[in-house]
């Protein structure tokens, strides 16, 4: 048993505090059906989605840094707002378990079981069957054919820009219309006592259930609920036992709060899916592009270029005047915190304790730093000998840019080919080199070959 609860907006201001604070009061109440995920999602009229959820009751994301922000967005952009509290029937206790879930351009929150989710793939919890069918079948009615066991579903399709709603005889959904809104809850009277705690008490125009069996959907440009069609609902029952595996609630809040799981923020046009892979705590490398205040360019660790992506620092950074004179010239790093993805295609990635990369130095005075020259020592070899390029030797080698923003090289030379091509110069100019770096590509024979590189110092 999981619960679902909602709000749907029908005037243009959309979603207002009060039904912010109602929509949370909803998710701490709704804990009654299920306490072992707690997840939401809302929908701005430009297609982005924002949506986070954790493997705890609501309080656990409430009182997430990010949860301020959820409801910021929600109250500036949101056209609708839906929460979900899982009652774990498969699968373990966790955030990755709770609802949402999310394939391709379908996010979707369900309270019930699919019995036969393992005809469709392999999947940790069952629910998750249900966004892959969903998005296989453009007509919604064909596809809620297929599944067989209890359910209310609701779902977000953005290639439509609809939300749609159903249920069977196996599981309860109701709305209340009130003068703003559609407020969508599995229990009604739960729903009726804190719209009458509210000041002053919110009235109802109409109560209903929604039918058995008729797909309806809710249009965020009309702001229109409708129904759809029906499809050949069966009666369905099940004494399913409970089958999910999960340690005491201790263990989990020690889990959860060893983590810092941020709501993630996903947008959606026609032209593109509902995926992002999270790179959450992935350390970025990146250049201060000076473009405006806070933005910059750059890799990411591992090598990804990420050269057409913007990255922002976290709100309230200021970097300081000596921070940006350093920056220019040379690389920044820091944590992802959370991720963005406009319609317009933009990524952005907020970062936090952004810090300057540790730079290095080459024989002939490149100055790379550690991912740039990780790269470059595993994509290159040596121009002359065509050997490796030991990773712990840059000091020891030399080399040369066809294109240094591409990293692209015209020519490198190993450490041992480097100190052959010493010994020919002549005493003078092995002085002057010498007098140059503080040391000879000979002291190579006596470096260890584990040794790591000294950084230097920024500029």
């Amino acid at each position: 048993m999981c619960g679902i609860v909602g709000i749907l907006p029908t005037e243009p201001a959309g979603i207002s505090w009060p039904d912010i604070d109602l929509f949370e009061n909803m998710l701490i109440t709704d804990t009654i059906r299920g306490s072992d995920g707690t997840g939401v999602f809302h929908i701005t009229a430009s297609r982005e989605i924002m949506w986070g959820k954790v493997g705890a009751p609501p309080f656990r994301l409430i009182n997430r840094p990010n949860w301020q922000k959820f409801k910021n967005t929600a109250f500036q952009e949101a056209r609708l707002l839906i929460g979900h509290n899982r009652k774990a029937v498969m699968g373990t206790v966790s955030s990755e378990n709770a609802h949402p879930f999310v394939h391709e351009h379908i996010i979707a929150v369900h309270n019930g079981f699919i019995d036969n989710h393992a005809s469709f793939g392999t999947f940790d919890v069952d629910s998750m069957a249900i966004p892959q069918v969903l998005a296989s079948e453009e007509d919604p009615v064909k596809a809620l054919q297929k599944f067989v066991g209890a359910f209310a579903i609701v779902w977000y399709n953005a290639l439509t820009h609809k939300l749609y709603i159903v249920r069977n005889a196996a599981r309860p959904l109701c709305y209340v219309k009130t003068s703003r809104n559609y407020i969508i809850a599995s229990e009604q009277g739960m729903l009726e006592w804190l719209m009458t705690r509210e000041t002053p008490p919110r009235v109802g125009t109409e109560r209903k259930d929604f039918e058995i069996g008729m797909v309806y959907e809710f249009d965020l440009h009309t702001r229109i609920l409708s129904e759809l069609g029906r499809y050949p609902a069966t009666a369905y029952a099940s004494c399913r036992p409970v089958i999910g595996t999960w340690g005491g609630w201790d263990d989990v809040y020690e889990d959860f709060a060893a983590t810092n799981e941020p709501i993630d923020t996903v947008s959606h046009t026609p032209k593109h899916t509902i995926k992002v892979k999270s790179i959450i705590g992935e350390t970025l490398v990146f250049d201060f592009a000076g473009l405006r205040p806070g933005i910059v360019t750059g890799l990411m660790s591992g090598g990804k270029d990420l050269s057409c992506i913007k990255i922002a620092m976290a709100p309230g950074f200021t970097p300081t005047p000596e921070d940006l004179k350093i920056w220019k010239r040379t690389k920044l790093m820091g944590k992802v915190s959370h991720s963005e993805y406009y319609a317009s295609g933009l990524m952005v990635h907020w970062l936090e304790n952004c810090s300057p990369v540790h730079m290095y130095r080459t024989w002939n005075g490149i100055k790379l730093n550690a991912v740039e020259w990780r790269m470059i020592s595993k994509t290159n070899h040596c121009t002359s000998c065509g050997g490796n390029i030991p990773l712990n030797h840059i000091k020891f080698t030399s080399l040369t840019f066809s294109d240094q923003e591409k990293l692209k090289i015209k020519r490198i030379f190993c450490p041992v080919c480097l100190h052959k091509k010493y010994e020919t110069y002549t005493p003078k100019m092995k002085e002057q080199l010498r007098g140059l770096n503080g040391y000879s590509p000979a002291d190579y024979l006596n470096e260890s070959p584990t040794s790591q590189p000294v950084p230097i110092a920024a500029p």
